[in-house]
């Protein structure tokens, strides 16, 4: 004859606050994957990723003619703000398109007249 007591159990492990959803307060959680916000639409990634590549198009038509390193491209178009793995696909995007070229090993510069084929 055991006394369990079921809803006393129940009572406890909820009180630990550790098993219990709140969905009126944000929730955290950890994925191996960059997520993409549950707001933005793909119209408004797009939009995103075409500021991004104008910065960095704006960002190396300042520099010299030799280009930037990434480094500094990076520091310079403020890139800690934008996320993880956004300059890398910014860039892709910008050598993609022709704006940007690729001149070593993550040197990059804008596209010359006699660049483009």
């Amino acid at each position: 004859m055991a006394s369990a007591d079921p809803a006393g159990r129940r009572d406890r492990l909820a009180g630990r606050g550790r098993f219990r959803i709140d969905l009126n307060r944000p929730q955290s959680s950890w994925s191996p994957m960059p997520q993409r916000s549950v707001g933005e639409g793909a119209e408004d990634a797009k939009a995103t990723r075409r500021a991004e590549v104008a910065q960095i198009v704006n960002a190396l038509h300042e520099a010299l003619p030799g280009g930037l390193g990434r480094h500094e491209l990076a520091r310079r178009v403020d890139a800690r703000g934008w996320g993880p793995g956004r300059l890398a696909g910014a860039l892709r995007q910008a050598v993609a398109e022709g704006l940007v070229r690729r001149t070593g090993w993550r040197t990059y510069r804008l596209t010359g007249p006699g660049d483009r084929a």
